[in-house]
């Protein structure tokens, strides 16, 4: 799994969350207010979302979506899903 950290600050009510390797980057997230548990309940949620995400449109991994695409499409065209297409469009 992509290396990722968290770490809760009752003194600040802030929530650290890191992910040292998304999409090509290092993402550092700071949640505000919500307490321990709803901080750390919401970091969850946004990692699992960024890690789906990175598996779809990861250039660079072979069994992601947009890989698929980029090694196929110059040669013939070739189906997308609903949400890669939405992703594709408003780029």
């Amino acid at each position: 799994m992509i290396g990722d950290y968290s770490n809760y600050y009752e003194s600040s009510n802030l929530l650290h969350g890191s992910l040292m390797q998304i999409m090509g980057t290092r993402l550092d997230a700071l949640i505000l207010g919500a307490g321990p548990t709803l901080a750390n309940k919401v970091w969850e949620e946004v990692k699992d979302e960024l890690v789906r995400l990175n598996k779809m449109l990861n250039k660079f991994d072979k069994e992601s979506e947009l890989y698929r695409v980029n090694n196929k499409a110059i040669h013939s065209p070739c189906s997308v899903s609903e949400e890669l297409w939405k992703i594709l469009a408003d780029c």
